[in-house]
């Protein structure tokens, strides 16, 4: 999805200093309701998923 909306990402170090929309996402008035600043989320405390922990079912 991100390649839909955004046509380059100019990072300086650890920053995002520009972007540039693709045209698809100008036709859609995504310039209007994007926020202008953007970040680079770190997802932190989270765990990789681990199988048969009790969150799969078992098909029979």
């Amino acid at each position: 999805m991100l390649h839909a909306i955004y046509d380059r990402i100019t990072v300086a170090g650890p920053e995002i200093v520009g972007v540039r929309l693709t045209q698809a996402a100008y036709a859609h008035g995504l310039a209007l309701a994007l926020p202008e600043k953007v970040e680079m989320a770190r997802p932190t405390g989270l765990e990789p998923a681990t199988f048969g922990s009790g969150t799969q079912r078992s098909i029979h």
